[in-house]
């Protein structure tokens, strides 16, 4: 469980393309873009950023908090 998720939030991942469209991908889907384009966290893991552009592809993480039992 990362920070986020202690926090209640999740995290969802996205790449697009003009061949594709936008489409929801694994975490590790989008580290690979993200490695591919050139974006390397500071860490040396995980995510580098929260979005990306590099030519024709694109990336982003969407965080939302977690709502259980209809609590805001």
């Amino acid at each position: 469980m990362d920070h986020l998720e202690r926090l209640g939030y999740t995290q969802r991942y996205f790449l697009s393309h003009s061949a594709f469209g936008e489409k929801e991908v694994t975490q590790q889907e989008f580290i690979n873009a993200e490695r591919a384009a050139g974006f390397y966290p500071k860490s040396g893991s995980g995510v580098a950023t929260g979005g990306f552009r590099s030519g024709d592809i694109r990336g982003r993480v969407e965080t939302t908090l977690i709502v259980e039992n209809g609590d805001a």
